[in-house]
């Protein structure tokens, strides 16, 4: 049997039904074995980066291992970026990277890269098939660690290695379903139930680790009284309109968010390992749930440590802790200059229109939340649009949420709402992006057309990189070197044989969103946005004040550079 033949049959027994990439020399032997059966489908991109956040985005919204491909040298390279979103947000994935032929290794050949060294940096596990006899426990290997692990795993392939036959083994599959459950220990148990009841105040983190027990760890919060922070990968967990649920924290989150960890004696941590210190109390305990010990402690040394899967540790709480009926879970009063200016913006209805009459940002992201069909999809791009998103992009029951959250790489969004729409066709797939993350992958615009997906584009087009501008003035410098040419997108969707929108005042926002969900097709819609709409964020410092206030007079009285590559709109 063709070694690539065989790899599909495994393939397609894990429950693999695409393959994401471009075909290319090294890659012939698998395009022609694809052809010659039906249970895996190629799905042909426009990039291989493209290729590699589409099976990233695909295996975030179903859990689900997928594959992408790319050829000898360029092609592997360009599947790196999306496969270290992969890796970082804990997405199983398999990467089939083509290689030369082996007789040519060291001679500097056409196309020549040292990919196991490249892709070492970024997946855990790396294989460089070098026998064809070995291919069977090559490529189980790689299946069960991808899927136990949710990582990435990276097969590749010397060209003579694919053309080759392999004999075929008979083997057994783990599937997903039969991985088992990590338990703690009674002991750890015991003790942060001693912690729990002791504590004054008590606020919960969960992460995207509590997806599979989300139900529970909002019962356990009513349980307690206490708060409940939320990842930004779980966004789509914990609703909004909960009343103990705060948000996120961070540069992108609430306020709320921010006076729960304040306040909290005791912090549970359930399925996340937020990275920023700077955000947490430093004398809190810290009670953390995670099935990867070395996460485990790392963000605070007051921390318990409870190993396990987040479902078997909250049941194993819930029934043991003490009720609390007196909301000494956790909350804090607001207070200072600060805090009255935050709560201006954070309770400032999203509609409201500007004095200048500019569209706000957040104005067209409410406006989708609310237009959004209840099982769509969202991917969301790295940018102001995240921050927008993770504030004022209300999730309904059955919607789901994904970012390029660890990695925070630009261009994520059109590539993972590809891969989510090919893997979950009866859903609506939608791509949130800055006008900037947009531009980097826009050609992944016409795979979706080619494929005739039901995908939507939503481009806040403010001609610039927002949020490296505010970057910058939280410094000190003024904003410089982030303006854009940008243009017609709707010309641009009807170029490549989708549908185009356009919408620039409030008054029409709902109508236009409404028409553009409801269209056939692939579809962009660009909504123009005040650029200097601005991202206040929940907790500032002096220092930042001052450097904000510094770089705005800059602006203001013409620093040399000050908005250097600015672009006047092409339609105006």
């Amino acid at each position: 049997m063709n070694f690539y033949a065989r790899f599909l049959e495994l393939l397609a027994e894990a429950g693999v039904r695409h393959v994401f990439g471009i075909p290319g020399d090294a890659l012939n032997p698998l395009t022609d074995a694809m052809r010659k059966q039906d249970a895996v489908r190629w799905i042909r991109t426009m990039h291989e980066e493209g290729a590699a956040f589409a099976a990233s985005g695909a295996a975030k919204l179903t859990g689900r291992l997928q594959v992408c491909a790319g050829t000898v040298g360029p092609g592997a390279l360009h599947l790196l970026n999306g496969l270290a979103d992969a890796q970082k947000d804990r997405a199983p994935v398999i990467a089939i990277m083509g290689q030369v032929p082996q007789r040519d290794r060291g001679s500097d050949y056409h196309q020549e890269i040292d990919l196991r060294r490249a892709a070492s940096a970024i997946a855990e596990h790396v294989v460089e098939v070098e026998a064809a006899e070995a291919a069977p426990h090559v490529f189980v290997e790689a299946i069960h660690h991808a899927i136990s692990r949710n990582a990435v795993s990276v097969l590749i392939v010397p060209a003579e290695v694919g053309k080759s036959s392999v004999v075929d083994v008979p083997v057994r599959l783990l599937r997903p379903d039969e991985l088992g459950v990590l338990h703690a220990p009674a002991a750890v148990i015991d003790e942060a139930v001693r912690l729990l009841d002791d504590a004054k105040a008590i606020t919960i983190f969960a992460g995207e680790g509590s997806r599979s027990c989300a139900d529970e760890v909002l019962r356990l919060a009513e349980h307690l009284r206490a708060p409940l922070i939320r990842s930004l990968k779980a966004h789509d967990l914990y609703p909004d309109d909960h009343a103990l649920v705060c948000g996120e924290l961070g540069v992108v989150g609430s306020r709320r968010a921010v006076e729960a960890m304040h306040h909290a004696d005791v912090l549970l941590m359930i399925g996340t390992d937020f990275p920023y210190r700077e955000w947490y109390r430093e004398d809190a305990h810290v009670i953390q749930i995670d099935t990867r010990a070395q996460v485990i402690g790392r963000r605070s040394p007051r921390t318990l440590p409870v190993h396990a899967h987040a479902a078997s540790a909250v049941e194993a709480l819930v029934g043991r802790i003490k009720a609390r009926h007196d909301g000494s879970g956790g909350s804090g009063e607001r207070g200072g200059v600060l805090a009255r200016v935050w709560s201006h913006f954070e309770d400032k209805v999203e509609h409201e229109p500007r004095a200048d009459g500019a569209l706000r940002p957040q104005a067209v992201v409410h406006a989708l939340a609310e237009a959004a069909p209840n099982d769509a999809v969202f991917c969301c791009d790295t940018g102001t649009s995240t921050v927008w998103a993770a504030r004022h992009l209300h999730m309904k029951r059955g919607q789901r949420l994904t970012f390029c959250a660890n990695l925070g790489s630009m261009a994520y969004a059109l590539p993972a709402a590809i891969g989510s729409a090919v893997v979950a066709p009866g859903r609506k797939a939608i791509a949130l992006c800055g006008d900037g993350a947009f531009h980097m992958l826009m050609g992944e615009f016409l795979t979706a057309v080619d494929l005739e997906l039901d995908l939507k584009v939503v481009v806040l087009d403010n001609s610039s990189l927002g949020l490296i501008g505010l970057e910058q003035e939280s410094e000190g410098y003024p904003r410089a070197m982030i303006g854009q040419h940008n243009p017609d997108y709707v010309a641009f969707a009807a170029a490549c044989g989708g549908t185009g929108f356009r919408v620039e005042e409030l008054d029409a926002l709902r109508e236009t969103m409404t028409r553009f969900l409801s269209c056939n097709g692939p579809a962009i819609l660009a909504a123009r946005v005040a650029s200097d709409e601005l991202i206040v964020p929940p907790s500032i410092s002096l220092s930042q004040a001052w450097s904000f206030g510094l770089a705005r007079a800059r602006e203001l009285f013409g620093a040399p550079g000050t908005r250097e590559g600015t672009h006047a709109d092409p339609r105006t």
